[in-house]
């Protein structure tokens, strides 16, 4: 059986950014998570590393981000 591409995720956007710089790869953001938080990546030949930092969530947070999602503002 043949691989095709290998997606394994990194902790930390330090980990991505070491191993980018060593394959000469170059940091893409591929968009957001469900829950708001930036998905980055990196490729390098066949293997992608991946790496969703939790810390910074994008977009609306707090009482009335919560009310939106859940939609109890309407009420």
């Amino acid at each position: 059986m043949a691989t095709y591409c290998e997606i394994r995720e990194v902790s930390d956007m330090a980990d991505l950014e070491a191993w980018a710089e060593a394959h000469a790869a170059q940091i893409v953001r591929n968009g957001q998570t469900l829950g708001g938080c930036v998905i980055y990546s990196a490729t390098c030949g066949s293997l992608t590393l991946v790496c969703v930092p939790r810390r910074r969530p994008v977009g609306r947070s707090g009482p009335q981000a919560l009310a939106i999602k859940t939609g109890e503002l309407d009420r």
